[in-house]
């Protein structure tokens, strides 16, 4: 307010004088306020605290865990049925952490359990029909794809081959007047009137350079074609449709019965500790205000909302509540909503910006104005976000009232894309080209800050979140001498950390085996594998800590010493915590055991110490909650692991000068820097809440899939498709909005990172995103592929072998001294070499590999767009287990698995192409003596450990097989196998098919009777094709 002193502005200088009695605060400490000035409304006591993360989380586990002990105790049924359809097992930690999901996005709503029934409350006809629109329009979208791509290829066509051209043009015209009808009548009718429409394959005479050019093109059109017209079932459409929500209901109804039972048992946690957690004091003060809304109102006359993009629908009611009519002004930018996480609900800016832009009760001021970043940055966004970011991708037109206006000359914008060897695979492959991008994004800091211009500490690396690839650029740039900070704060899996944990885990049980061997070889117990190896050999069959103590007392020596020793201490320790205040034991056994002395003598000793009294403090704010149990302490820390990824956050620590700052975009909202680099642009979105069992979403409420727990069947359903599909759009949405942050943080210069395999490859996939960007696997996708062809953005390839870890000559002294630190010395003296053993595999690639002479199961297989053999096969092993059970007609059993959406339209077909199959074994001896079985077991999965050598390899090491044994009927009280075979077979091949598969038959023999002690008296092949059974010898 200087200048406005200097000019004399009495508005302004009123304004200064009056500032301080402004009411500025966070929404959470605005609602803290009302509900303290208003407690007795509220219904809290005045002195009420405010819940920290670490009490908060371990008061929810607390009442969840009671609640679920409750509903067993009462044999709750439709608790017993929740977890029977959609846990694996029954495994009930995969339904607390459901049940804890629903209830943390219900709070986010002004009528929680309104919003979680939304779709299970609504009427059954009417909520049928509004799907039908939604499934039509969703399938419509397909229909462009098609129309899209077959476009392009006509295009390519009228370029390279008249004739072609003369043949696809009808095509085309046929799909656009399809398309076009089902935007304007509807999807249903259209799958009646243009039911014909089809892409042909290219005829064998067409010139090499269209097939090469279109191919791909064609391929996805009629794969989106058939995705708009394979499943049609217009007339079954709302019988399958009632069929599915009435069943789903039942589960939705049950879970929010089960997140309510919770909710109470959770207040009552709350309000014997006096304590309310951030979702209280949103909906309490909600209450009070709603309940006085005039005097609330009069007490405002003016409201500011910043960053009103993040509001979410509980906090949208507050500010409504508090705000009279024509006073509110809300300042914000739909293009950084990135809080979804936090259920920022970014629908609530753009329909207030939609009903302002008409005039409709408010004033749209658009602020386009950029002061921050260089034309050069501002031309970037422009171009990459002009053409990607809509009202469908984004949730914002990207318009001129939304395009950026700089205001200043200069600046630069690129990408640089490591170039990896085409054909590497699997995750050390991802490892590799990871740390390929972190050498290449050193080398080019090295080269920006050696013109001089710019220092390290004007640079900022920017990820998506945290992962390998942000240790491997702070190795790279560390390597090089440069300086760098990672401010990432999440959870820190510390090994150190994790060592005092297990010794506390001892003293409560050393019957825990890996928490044992972490304490007897660290510097408490100084034993190694050697000394485990003779404690194992000691006693074979005694758990691990019964056979160290056998061994402690019956063998004399110096690792029995150390045992005698450690065991002593640990019994001396167990009687302490038995008696005395658990954090004094706690504190007491950090100073005894010289545990900070020996963490100073670690690689970052004084990083690891902050790091042991965080989580002493953390330990604290557990034990004051749960009591004074070892016990219960544990297991809260095992619960903030299991959440956070580690026991304590700790950022990495600035390095004294200049320094690289590695950080989240999240972490770099509304901050600026000169030099920006957005890192790992290649990684996939995470799509991983769309394939929960019950999906959330805002419309909808609670959905659910459906599950048959007595066929054993679980399906998707309309409804789950169209919510999927909206999430999916969202998700995509945010993370566009995500690299839109990102870019918008650079002042000079941005440099866009990423890796790629295969050039020409990815070049050919960009093409065919070129307008189709809500297809897009990765952020980099919509940068490359509106990049197609136009360059408004420079790309440099940089060759991994650049951009490698560079080789330099073997320095000895060098090589032991980081030994040293890094690893015990037994562990350097004698290394075996490094192995390719895959940790497991399928007992399907078992057979492959011996059947062909090599590992082939190291190879992943292509995935395939028709039904294949392999396809076929499942889908007649599934036909076959219904038809055994039901012992119905095949081409029912087709019909019925088509009907429920089990299978699709296609694969329907196919099956009813080849019923004879099915049926023929129906006729079978074998069937007959399956039938009369007392046990028939069907589709049974196993996990068996084997020796590697058994697999062909020159190694020891155990493997673990996965397979799935199609069919086994106890005879006798014995085991008869039966696995059925698709194979096209004749008199004379045979027996040397069944050969083949004698290895196979053996591991599923072997892994039937170590699974049920019962033994496998005979072994079946049955060749479905053929019609005859082959008995196949052990």
């Amino acid at each position: 307010f200087g200048a406005a002193r200097e000019k004399g502005d009495s508005r302004l200088l009123m304004q200064s004088e009056l500032v301080g009695t402004a009411d500025v605060s966070t929404f959470h400490s605005f609602c803290a306020r009302v509900v303290r000035e208003n407690y007795n409304v509220a219904g809290v006591a005045p002195d009420f605290r405010i819940l920290g993360d670490v009490e908060r989380a371990a008061l929810r586990g607390a009442a969840l865990r009671g609640l679920f002990d409750t509903l067993y105790e009462q044999r709750d049924e439709a608790f017993r049925l929740l977890l029977a359809r959609h846990t694996a097992r029954a495994n009930d930690a995969q339904l607390m952490q459901t049940v804890l999901r629903v209830y943390d996005r219900m709070m986010g709503q002004p009528d929680p359990y309104r919003w979680a029934l939304t779709s299970a409350e609504m009427d059954g006809e009417k909520y049928v029909q509004k799907l039908k629109t939604e499934y039509g329009a969703m399938r419509t979208e397909e229909l462009g794809e098609a129309v899209l791509l077959m476009r392009r290829a006509a295009e390519a066509a009228a370029e390279l081959d008249e004739a072609q051209y003369q043949k696809d043009a009808p095509v085309l015209q046929r799909l656009e007047e399809a398309y076009a009808c089902a935007k304007d009548r509807g999807a249903a009718v259209t799958w009646e009137l243009y039911a014909d429409c089809a892409i042909p394959a290219m005829p064998r005479q067409a010139r090499e350079a269209l097939k090469e050019r279109t191919k791909e093109l064609r391929s996805e059109a009629r794969k989106h074609l058939r995705a708009f017209f394979g499943e049609g079932e217009t007339a079954e459409f709302d019988a399958v449709a009632a069929e599915q929500t009435a069943h789903t209901r039942e589960d939705v109804r049950a879970l929010v019965r089960v997140v309510s039972l919770f909710d109470r048992m959770y207040e009552v946690q709350k309000r014997d500790r006096n304590a309310l957690d951030y979702e209280d004091l949103e909906h309490k003060a909600l209450a009070v205000l709603k309940q006085d809304a005039a005097r609330h109102c009069a007490k405002y006359k003016y409201i500011f909302v910043d960053e009103y993009q993040d509001t979410n629908p509980v906090q949208e009611e507050i500010v409504k509540a508090v705000s009279p009519g024509g006073s509110l002004f809300m300042v914000g930018d739909i293009k950084q909503s990135i809080y979804k996480f936090r259920l920022a609900d970014p629908g609530i800016f753009r329909q207030k910006a939609k009903e302002y832009s008409g005039q409709a009760g408010g004033e749209l001021i658009l602020m386009n104005d950029n002061f921050r970043s260089a034309q050069g940055v501002v031309d970037a966004v422009n171009f990459l976000m002009d053409r990607v970011m809509s009202e469908r991708l984004g949730e914002v037109e990207y318009s001129d009232g939304e395009k950026l206006v700089g205001s200043r000359a200069g600046g630069e914008a690129s990408v640089l894309l490591c170039a990896m060897d085409d054909g590497e695979d699997g995750e050390a492959a991802e490892e590799s080209a990871d740390a390929a991008q972190a050498d290449m994004i050193a080398r080019h800091i090295l080269s920006v800050t050696e013109a001089g211009q710019y220092g390290y500490d004007d640079i900022v690396i920017l990820m998506r979140s945290r992962g390998t690839l942000t240790g491997e650029i702070r190795r790279a740039l560390l390597e090089r001498g440069v300086p760098c900070a990672v401010t990432m704060e999440q959870g820190r899996d510390i090994p150190e950390i994790e060592l005092f944990v297990n010794l506390l885990r001892v003293i409560e049980n050393p019957m825990q085996d890996v928490p044992l061997l972490s304490v007897m070889r660290s510097f408490l117990g100084g034993l190694d594998e050697n000394d485990f190896c003779e404690i194992r050999l000691h006693k074979k069959e005694a758990a691990f800590y019964e056979a160290a103590l056998c061994y402690a007392a019956e063998r004399g020596g110096a690792a029995s010493d150390k045992l005698n020793h450690l065991f002593a201490e640990l019994e001396l320790w167990r009687g302490r915590f038995a008696c005395g205040a658990l954090m004094d034991m706690v504190e007491a056994l950090r100073e005894q055991t010289d545990f900070d002395t020996w963490l100073a003598a670690t690689r970052g000793g004084m990083e690891k110490s902050r790091a042991l009294d965080e989580l002493l403090a953390v330990m604290g704010d557990i034990s004051a909650e749960q009591g004074n149990s070892l016990y219960l302490l544990l297991r809260g820390l095992a619960e903030l692991k299991k959440r956070d990824g580690g026991y304590v956050k700790l950022a990495g620590s600035a390095q004294a000068g200049g320094h690289v700052r590695i950080m989240t975009i999240h972490g770099s909202k509304g901050l600026e820097f000169p030099v920006v680099y957005v890192a790992g642009l290649n990684k996939r979105f995470n799509t991983k809440d769309t394939h929960d069992n019950f999906l959330l979403h805002g419309e909808y409420g609670v959905t659910a899939c459906y599950v048959d727990e007595a066929e054993r069947v679980k399906q998707e359903t309309v409804e789950r498709e169209v919510v999927r599909a909206k999430i999916l759009r969202e998700n995509r949405s945010e993370e566009l909005r995500m690299l839109y942050v990102a870019m918008t943080r650079a002042q000079d210069r941005l440099y866009l990172t990423g890796h790629v395999r295969g050039k020409n490859k990815q070049a050919e996939k960009w093409d065919m995103l070129l307008g189709r960007y809500e297809k897009a696997a990765c952020m980099l996708d919509w940068i490359m592929a509106s990049n197609s062809g136009r360059q408004g953005i420079a790309v440099e390839y940089i060759a991994a072998k650049q951009g490698a870890r560079e080789a330099a000559e073997f320095d000895p002294e060098a090589y032991c001294e980081e030994a040293g630190r890094r690893y015990e010395p037994a562990a350097l003296i004698d290394i075996p070499p490094v192995l390719r053993v895959p940790a497991k595999v399928s007992v399907s690639s078992v057979k492959r590999a011996r059947g062909g002479g090599v590992r082939s199961f190291l190879v992943p297989e292509a995935e395939q767009e028709e039904i294949t053999g392999a396809r076929l096969g499942t889908l007649v092993h599934g036909l076959m287990e219904r038809l055994v059970k039901t012992s119905g007609a095949a081409g029912e059993a087709a019909d019925e698995l088509f009907r429920r959406r089990i299978i699709r339209e296609e694969e329907r077909d196919a099956l009813m192409g080849n019923k004879w199959m099915a049926e023929g074994f129906l006729q079978s001896g074998l069937f007959q003596r399956m039938k009369s079985a007392r046990r028939i077991l069907f589709e049974q999965p196993f996990n068996l450990c084997v020796s590697a050598r058994e697999l062909g390899y020159e190694t020891e090491e155990t493997m673990l097989v996965q397979g799935i044994l199609d069919a086994a009927f106890l005879e006798n009280e014995s085991w008869v196998l039966v696995d059925y075979k698709t194979d096209r077979v004749t008199d004379e091949t045979i027996k040397s098919a069944a050969d083949g598969y004698r290895v196979q038959l053996a591991l599923y023999a072997r892994a039937l009777e170590e699974i049920t002690g019962i033994p496998v008296k005979e072994r079946y092949l049955y060749f479905l094709r053929a019609g005859c059974e082959v008995a196949v010898q052990a």
